[in-house]
């Protein structure tokens, strides 16, 4: 009724694990998901399908259990341009090791990440993005501060070629886990 459950349906357990969305996998007190290389970019917020939410709760602790992002973002704050009104991309490139996107292995108690399979130094975040006035785009990535030189590259929609060029930043940039009820919306 509505999306909700009432608790007296729900049997005695020692311990719940809740996640979404479904593409999750849970193996014992782990979490597995899939990072996509490519976002899709929504007006204030993330890709719902890049970040899973999870909470580990007690009998106790159901009543008041709120679910929590299992990665960060990394937002990006894009100046108003007198050429462009709009981007089609924006492509954040590592130059060294830093992950971007990929498998990732999550320890539910913790709220660790263990392992990373497959990983990618490069995520793409596409859309249609305004910016004939400041505007905002949200990476989702995992926690972690940047080591080495990031490139940042927007593009312009049907061909246009590359907005703003390529910019080279290095310095500490933080992705950090963010707690319940923010980061990923």
């Amino acid at each position: 009724s509505k999306g909700l459950v009432s608790l007296y349906e729900v049997p005695a357990e020692e311990k719940y694990t809740v996640y979404y969305p479904l593409s999750v996998q849970l193996q014992e007190e782990r979490m597995k998901f899939n990072m996509p290389k490519d976002q899709i970019y929504r007006t204030g917020g993330v890709d719902v399908a890049a970040c899973p939410y999870y909470a580990v709760a007690d009998n106790e602790g159901l009543a008041d259990l709120k679910l929590k992002p299992a990665l960060g973002a990394l937002k990006l704050i894009i100046p108003a341009n007198q050429e462009f009104a709009s981007i089609s991309s924006v492509v954040l490139k590592s130059e060294s090791d830093d992950i971007m996107a990929g498998c990732i292995e999550l320890d539910l108690e913790s709220g660790n990440i263990i392992t990373k399979e497959n990983m990618s130094r490069e995520v793409v975040l596409k859309g249609n993005i305004d910016i004939t006035e400041n505007n905002e785009a949200i990476i989702v990535l995992p926690p972690q501060t940047f080591t080495g030189k990031l490139d940042v590259m927007l593009v312009a929609p049907k061909g246009g070629g590359t907005s703003a060029g390529e910019s080279k930043r290095k310095g500490r940039w933080d992705v950090v886990q963010a707690g319940a009820g923010a980061g990923c919306v």
